[in-house]
């Protein structure tokens, strides 16, 4: 399954190339616990046209940073819909 991810760092998704391996990690914004979200999500495209300044038909998004499209097994996808909603989402490069 594809999953849309804002990551909260832009500059982190230039390191990013199609095809990497990922583990993205969300911070709990009531406890500010850090966990792994998503194991060995592949990257699968960096939008060119996403630009965290204006969003569809002109809207801004809630956050700025980077979109990257991810390929996850369907029950990481809903996890990350969830913790993107909930707070920043961020990568490590394994």
């Amino acid at each position: 399954m594809l999953a849309p991810v804002r990551l909260a760092d832009a500059e982190v998704a230039s390191l990013l190339r199609s095809g990497d391996v990922v583990d993205v990690v969300g911070t709990d914004p009531g406890s500010g616990e850090v966990a792994v979200v998503a194991s060995d999500a592949r990257v699968v495209s960096l939008p060119a046209g996403a630009d965290p300044g204006g969003g569809l038909l002109g809207a801004t998004p809630s956050s700025g940073g980077a979109l990257v499209v991810l390929e996850v097994p369907p029950a990481a996808a809903l996890e990350l819909a969830a913790a993107g909603a909930a707070g920043g989402l961020a990568v490590v490069l394994g």
